[in-house]
């Protein structure tokens, strides 16, 4: 089984991929291994906050082999994160109001390569840009603001940012794109290849990438130091930004919308299943199979204070670890437990999780009452057996 991630991070340089590692060793205590799914090679950087993040590296460019369009889309395709971010360096716009290592989220993009050139009355030729001005997630945009009101470190410039495929280190095309766009807070190249592939795929995305220069004819200019300072300061604005507000996907279980496939309903249901009939009442589950005029009946029954009635009191977080502990006794059983009735929270574990770790994101994730009624399905004997170490609130 492959493995999901909530948050897929995207890099381009070895500078912004070598800060993310660093970053995140240092918060979680682990190396990122190296985790090969399909034809690519990520890493794997651990649990944030219940979200499972991994990283990958792009090649330079928006279009191309390698470039972020294959590269988010493959990403996508292999750990089906709910948000790709891209972080690194950029360009910036103005430097009386901005300064080396600020930092830049896109609230917008403006994809600068598309264009018309005419010409105007006096014979000099007109730019018109054509190409796309798309939007940001709301979503992941106002999880950054939320954080950066208690960041007190680089400052953080959100608004539009200029995408081509041009590295422009030219004062002159600098100022040209400044003109097509004068509220442009920056420019890098590879933000058009991540919006395309994620609005096709309908997952959320944002860039958020730091100062390392002024595209200004001066990029060599203390290069090594401003692009690590550059990419230090955007991953740790990120790393604060997903401490605040983890981005983590709900998994989506059919029996929350279909009350005739969900074990904790108390009303009547009834589903009919070829030629096998399902029906349930309050704390029972009756099946029966016409085969040949025969009827085949069983019954599960449960005390009224077991019962995960909408409605009813729900266990305890600590009580349900004791039942689970005494229930699903290895890693093994707990693991087999989550990969048959919870499949989106089995993908988030890693090789290195603990058990306690793979409990409090099971909790995190789905209800309590959810994860007992999966209990009573897996071993309805042993959730009898041991329902005394239950306690509901």
């Amino acid at each position: 089984m492959d493995p999901k991630a909530d948050v897929l991070i995207v890099t381009v340089t070895k500078g912004e991929s070598l800060a993310v590692l660093s970053a995140f060793e240092k918060e979680t205590g682990q190396k990122a291994p190296s985790v090969p799914i399909r034809d690519r090679a990520y890493r794997d950087l651990g649990m944030l906050g219940g979200a499972r993040i991994f990283l990958t590296r792009s090649e330079m460019g928006a279009i191309g082999i390698g470039s972020s369009l294959q590269s988010v889309q493959k990403g996508i395709a292999a750990l089906s994160p709910s948000a790709v971010i891209m972080i690194g360096i950029a360009f910036g716009i103005n430097e009386a109001k901005q300064k080396i290592g600020d930092v830049l989220v896109s609230r917008q993009l403006m994809l600068y390569d598309l264009q018309r050139i005419g010409t105007t009355e006096g014979g000099s030729a007109r730019i018109v840009p054509r190409g796309d001005r798309p939007h940001a997630s709301g979503r992941l945009v106002s999880y950054l603001q939320n954080a950066e009101l208690d960041w007190d470190s680089a400052q953080v410039h959100f608004g539009l940012v200029l995408t081509g495929e041009k590295l422009v280190d030219n004062v002159d095309f600098r100022d040209q794109l400044r003109h097509l766009e004068s509220e442009a807070v920056g420019g890098e190249m590879e933000g058009a290849g991540l919006y395309v592939a994620c609005q096709d795929a309908k997952v959320d995305w944002v860039l958020v990438k730091s100062i390392c220069d002024w595209a200004d004819g001066n990029k060599a200019q203390d290069k090594e130091a401003r692009q690590k300072l550059a990419a230090e300061n955007a991953v740790s604005f990120l790393l604060h930004a997903l401490k605040q507000t983890p981005i983590v996907t709900t998994p989506k279980h059919p029996e929350r919308n279909d009350p005739g496939n969900s074990p904790t309903q108390g009303t009547q249901q009834s589903q009919q299943l070829g030629s096998v009939s399902v029906s349930g009442s309050g704390n029972s589950v009756i099946i029966q199979q016409n085969s040949n005029g025969n009827t085949t009946t069983s019954q599960t029954p449960f005390s009224a204070a077991q019962s995960t009635v909408s409605g009813s009191p729900k266990p305890t977080p600590f009580s349900l670890r004791k039942l689970m502990e005494a229930i699903l006794r290895t890693s093994g059983d707990m693991d087999a437990f989550c990969i048959d009735h919870f499949p989106d929270v089995a993908r988030r574990f890693s090789g290195g999780m603990a058990r306690p770790a793979r409990e409090d994101l099971l909790l995190q994730i789905v209800d309590a009452d959810e994860i007992l009624a999966a209990l009573r399905l897996h071993d309805p004997s042993k959730v009898e057996k041991h329902r005394g170490l239950l306690m509901f609130k």
